[in-house]
């Protein structure tokens, strides 16, 4: 199943996303609510691979809410959400919206821990890696463009734990001189 879902982004995108992801606290973890839902979602859905990723500023319901509210006004409709326990503090099975129905949760524990699921009806679900709160504003930034960008395969943590490709350095002569 295909279906266009965002156009790609422009430098000046991607710029504003890395100045909206710079506000940090003094312990590293984003300074409060940045006024939108750090998300990136794929152009083309493929079966089999992520279809975007998340970046909450914290593992909170509130922050469950705002990704809700905004793939709702994405992609339609979202009917179910999956995801495993392990990671959030509060596990409720169902969740009310601000738009007024409530979602039910489902918390299964052998779920990928850095996954969500969005299900939307018949259709299959949208699977989203969750990139974890105190990731770097740079690291973040490149994870959202790398699974926003192309399908992905390789399991949410081995993505995670990869570091990210160095910048190439510029050639120098023999002189030194660059």
């Amino acid at each position: 199943m295909t279906s266009a879902l965002q156009p790609e982004p422009t430098v000046a995108d991607l710029a504003a996303d890395a100045l909206a992801a710079a506000r940090l606290d003094d312990d590293g973890a984003p300074a409060g609510p940045t006024g939108s839902v750090r998300l990136r979602l794929a152009p083309v859905r493929y079966r089999g691979s992520m279809d975007g990723a998340w970046w909450p500023s914290d593992r909170s319901l509130d922050e469950l809410a705002a990704l809700i509210a905004e793939l709702t006004r994405c992609i339609g409709p979202v009917h179910r959400v999956s995801l495993n326990p392990s990671r959030w503090p509060e596990t409720p099975r169902r969740l009310r919206l601000a738009s007024g129905p409530e979602l039910r949760i489902g918390w299964f524990p052998h779920m990928d821990a850095d996954l969500i699921a969005i299900g939307q009806g018949n259709h299959d679900a949208l699977l989203l890696l969750v990139i974890p709160p105190r990731t770097s504003p740079a690291r973040a930034a490149g994870l959202l463009h790398r699974v926003g960008a192309d399908p992905v395969t390789v399991p949410a943590a081995v993505l995670l734990a990869a570091e990210p490709p160095a910048a190439p350095q510029p050639r120098r002569g023999l002189d030194g001189a660059g």
